[in-house]
Formats: C-alpha cells, structure tokens, sequence
C-alpha cells in the first residue's frame, strides 16, 4: 500500500512525490530506472485521483525547454510509450502501427495530430480506469471494432480520433464491490480524527485530500452559517447505497449546535460507544441498514432513539411519514429487517456538516467528489434494480454524475426528480423540500420510490 501522505505539499495539494522527469524521462538521463514501471503508474494514478493536473505539470516543463528543438515531440513521445505499455500491460502487444522513431500512430491516428494536451490527457484517463489504489486492474479495450468501421469506411479519420479519445463506455469500469470500498477514502486518512468521542473540539474530521479547499472555504467564511463543522463525523453516508435499492441523492449534512455538539458531549459512554461504531462502519459502507441495528437500551433509552435524537430525528420522521403514505408496515425496533431501512440509502454531495449550505467558487469539485462520482457509476452500472432520488440540487448532481450516466438512468427509468413549478417571477424551478411525499415528487416519482422498496 502506497503511503498517501508523500503525496501532498504543504498546502495539501497533490502532489508527485518525484520529479516528472524521474517518470518520463523528458529530459535525456533523467529516466529512472530504480522504480519499477508498475511503481510509477501507481504513483501517478494516486496523484491523478487527489486532482493532480498532470497535462499542466507536463505542459509548464515542456515550455521551459522551447529553445530545445522538438521538446514537445518528445515529450508527446515518451508519454504514449507510457500509453502503450500500460495497455499492454508489459507484454509488448503492437498497440502502435509504427515505431517510435518514425513517430506514434495510435489506431491509425498519429498522436503529433492531436497534440500533447489529448496525448496527456488519454493517458491520464487510461490510468484512472485501472487504478485502484494499491495495484492496476486490467481493462481490455475493443480495438478491433473500432477499426473495422474506420477501415471499412463507416467512419471517418477524424471521427476515429473521436470515437477512441472521447470513447462513450469509458466509465464503465470493471470493478468489484471490494474494490469500490478499498478505493473509499471516507475510511480512513482524516488530518485530526477521535474515533473514540462523538464530538471532540480538538479534533479534525478533514481527508487530507480535501483539506486544502475547506480551509480556504472555511476561511472565507469563518463565523458564518456556511463554514464546515469539523470536530464531529462527516456523514457523506447513511445507509449503505451498495446494499439500498433506493438511493438518494442529497446536499451536504446539516448541523444543529444544541444537538450535534451539545448532546454528543453528555451522551452515556455505553450508548455513544455503539453509535460511534455504527456510524463507522457507515463510513466504511459495511452497515447492513439505513438504522442503527442495536437493540439495546440504558436507563430505559433504547440506542436506536439516542441515535436518532443526535441526528435531530430529521430522516426518522421522513422516513416515517413516508411509510405511512406509503402504507408500508411500521418500524418494528426488534425486528431483523424492515422494508424502508434495510432499502433505503442516503449520499451527501459534500460529506462535511454546516448549517446552510454555500457553493465553492470556480465550480470546485473536491477531491473526494471523485469517489462519489466513481460509486454512483458503479451502483448504476451494475445494481440495475436501485433507483435514484435526486432529493436536493438537480444540477450539482447532473454535472457531477456526468450526462452519459445521467440520460442512461433516465432512459431506464431510474432516476426519480423533485417536481418542477414555475415561482411567481415565471422561473422554473423544483421543490424545496427533502419530505419523501406524493406530492414532492414528479408524476409516478413516489410510485417508483415504494416498488423498488418493495423489490419490484
């Protein structure tokens, strides 16, 4: 396993724990041979899921060597030496139709066409399909058709560089479940974490791959309603949406003082043990649940009601209105598996609580946003009797899931939205509310919600 922590600046921006020429070798001698091929594509793949722009690190190196002739040809070179050994896998297989010497041609487009940015920016992607964190998958690609429609003449040159470049399968990634979850960084790499207290106001619930742009948040608006709540868990979860077959799509958690600090210091020890381990495991997407499943009780409060009462009970009562509209059996505290809880799963946005919620300048994504977009594309892609409720914010979901994933779950009439109403100034919007009811949702939305409750 990698050590993440050498992957980060003082800043907390990624960074390449070596020089790029260490990688590629851009200037003559500087290849290093004392790292393995593989070790190298693990390093850069661990940067690139952190946010690392390798297309610009590449791009600043190769203008400072413009007065060296064909600099930028070389560079273009080496990194789709890089491509073809990493499609191969090392075993040489003739992914280029000519040498090197003579200049890359890569399925029939010669890759000084398309430049160094598409060249770099392949290369990333192609390493980003394999990653995994501590080792690369394998991922074939069908070539063979590609081609066969540019040799027989169904596709243009150009409409070939297209099809490989921008390819329209390219996040369907072969990935397990297992491999979901070791990707996972909500597991583990926080700056300042007390795993053992519910709130602690030393501590610091930050991944380190996000500390950069919330403390540059927090500081624009310390004091206000929209600094993120750092001294108690994030809750980018609830439920689990690998196990849910309804998944929701929200903001980010809110947070009330008098409850989420105020009652998490005088909690009972025995009852804030188990909430902390449920709450880990939900972290961790290994809860069976989208209920704390503990039945115990201390001085006549049962853990399932103190687990609520820190959560302000705000999806207890959703939840429960619901399933009375819903006409749905009652929650049952002692019973091994209700039909809401164990279906029903919740993913937040931005996994950081605050009390009102405020967009990042420049349309920021955080570096942990790309696991969220990664296990969104898996549950679609592999779950196909989950659906999905965008309860909060259309749009920030739409752009984060990505159009192609975005119109597949429409078409397969997956994807529940909040109804739509023109306001008194004649602008369209949706309805702002998290109550799952008939009336909150498009038409046949709420239908949809109860059938795949109920597995059908």
């Amino acid at each position: 396993m990698l050590n993440n922590s050498v992957f980060f600046d003082f800043n907390l921006k990624a960074r390449l724990p070596r020089s790029l020429n260490v990688y590629f070798g851009l200037d003559s001698g500087a290849l290093s041979n004392t790292i393995s091929m593989e070790q190298k594509f693990l390093e850069l793949g661990t940067c690139l899921w952190y946010g690392l722009d390798l297309y610009k690190e590449m791009k600043e190196i190769v203008d400072n060597h413009a007065h060296i002739p064909n600099y930028e040809e070389s560079a273009i070179r080496r990194v789709a030496f890089y491509l073809e050994e990493l499609r191969s896998g090392g075993t040489k297989q003739p992914m280029f139709t000519s040498t090197l010497i003579d200049g890359p041609v890569i399925d029939g487009v010669d890759v000084r066409k398309l430049g160094l940015k598409e060249v770099v920016n392949l290369f990333s992607k192609e390493l980003l399909m394999r990653y995994r964190g501590d080792h690369l998958a394998e991922y074939k690609w069908n070539y063979d058709e590609v081609m066969q429609d540019y040799v027989e003449g169904r596709i243009s040159r150009d409409e070939l560089a297209e099809r490989f470049y921008k390819p329209t399968d390219e996040t369907k990634i072969p990935i397990t479940e297992d491999e979901v979850r070791s990707m996972n960084p909500w597991d583990g790499d926080y700056l300042k974490p007390n795993w053992s207290q519910l709130v602690d106001e030393d501590s610091e619930w930050l991944l380190r791959q996000d500390a950069y742009y919330i403390r540059k948040f927090n500081e624009q608006y310390k004091g206000t309603d929209y600094e993120y709540i750092l001294n108690v868990r994030p809750e980018i979860f609830n439920g689990n949406p690998l196990k849910a077959k309804v998944v929701a799509l929200s903001l980010n958690p809110g947070y009330v003082h008098r409850v989420n600090n105020l009652l998490g210091k005088i909690m009972p020890p025995q009852i804030a043990e188990e909430i902390i381990a449920f709450k880990e495991r939900q972290l961790q997407l290994r809860v069976k649940s989208f209920m704390i499943d503990s039945v115990g009780r201390y001085k006549g409060v049962s853990v399932r009601d103190a687990a609520n009462m820190y959560d302000d009970w705000y999806w207890y009562d959703i939840l429960n209105k619901f399933r009375q509209e819903a006409e749905l059996p009652d929650e049952e505290e002692h019973d091994e598996h209700d039909i809401v809880y164990d279906n029903f799963s919740l993913i937040q946005y931005i996994g950081y609580p605050s009390k009102s919620f405020m967009e990042f300048s420049n349309n920021t994504i955080l570096p942990s946003q790309r696991f969220t977009k990664l296990l969104v594309h898996y549950i679609a892609q592999n779950r196909k009797d989950v659906i999905f409720v965008v309860s909060r914010s259309e749009k920030r979901w739409r752009g984060l899931i990505g159009e192609e994933y975005w119109k597949m779950l429409e078409e397969e009439k997956r994807l529940v939205l909040r109804r739509r109403f023109e306001n008194k100034n004649g602008v369209d919007q949706t309805i702002r509310t998290q109550n799952f009811n008939r009336k909150g949702f498009e038409e046949n939305g709420f239908d949809k919600i109860v059938c795949a409750m109920k597995g059908g």
